[in-house]
């Protein structure tokens, strides 16, 4: 199966995960469907299937899908999703990720400012419809579960400030009974983010330029001072930040049927 998907890449995807050495296109579950391979033509597909070692085949079946293409997500700012539907909304993270029971991993998504909520659109990506009414706060959690794996630590490398455009189908609280008491209207079930802007320093107690100890607070709007070479700093010092994250698309992986 890995060397049919070597071969056949890029037309044909999503057959192997390489990053955990596993076969995604064999169900898990008991079935008479052998394998299912995902590509970009009939040919293509049907390439690869052929060079798959694998039990007789009975018969098989070639389907034309939406798999891959994003047509299901509307492009819409964050104050404009609603329950049930699946988005391509553009915002700022508003709070350092959190890991909670199970292994999911969450992060709180605000609205981006003017100009920027619905800037970035994709080959194939749809409009929000024009009927379809403002919904509320700007303020939604990201999740991406535990079965995504890996993708999660893309989600932890995340920082607050940094704007990115998440995908995934939008679940309110208010439909969903008691909600957390985060202020967010719900949760967007990460499919996949792209990072559009990455906060690349941070702000610091400054450090003395003598003695290189840190300063300390000189009161309430008197900058820092070191108290035993006597410096002084007007403000907090920049430092740089090691980003574990470059600007483009991060998807979840691709997991075995079902």
């Amino acid at each position: 199966m890995f060397a049919a998907a070597d071969d056949g890449y890029p037309e044909v995807w999503d057959t192997v995960d390489r990053g955990s050495d596993e076969v995604v296109c064999v169900p898990r579950t008991p079935g008479p469907v052998l394998y299912g391979i995902r590509g970009e033509s009939a040919a293509a597909v049907e390439s690869a299937a052929a060079a798959v070692e694998a039990e007789r085949i009975e018969r098989a079946e070639t389907f034309l899908t939406n798999q891959g293409t994003d047509v299901h997500l509307r492009t819409a700012p964050l104050s404009d999703v609603l329950d049930g539907r699946a988005y391509r909304t553009t915002g700022r993270v508003a709070g350092p990720p959190e890991t909670r029971r199970g292994g999911h991993v969450f992060v709180p998504l605000a609205a981006a400012s003017d100009g920027e909520s619905g800037a970035e659109r994709d080959a194939g990506g749809a409009e929000a419809a024009a009927s379809d009414p403002p919904a509320g706060p700007a303020l939604v959690r990201c999740a991406a579960f535990e079965p995504t794996k890996r993708f999660r630590d893309r989600v932890r490398a995340l920082r607050p400030g940094d704007r990115i455009t998440a995908c995934g189908e939008f679940t309110a609280d208010a439909a969903r009974g008691d909600p957390p008491d985060d202020g967010a209207r719900g949760t967007l079930k990460l499919e996949k983010f792209a990072v559009r802007g990455l906060v690349t320093v941070e702000r610091v107690t400054p450090e003395c330029p003598d003695c290189g100890r840190r300063m300390e607070s000189a009161g309430r709007g008197q900058g820092y001072r070191c108290r035993d070479c006597s410096t002084s700093a007007d403000g907090k010092a920049e430092r740089a930040l090691d980003r574990a994250l470059e600007p483009g698309w991060y998807d979840a992986p691709t997991h075995p049927e079902r």
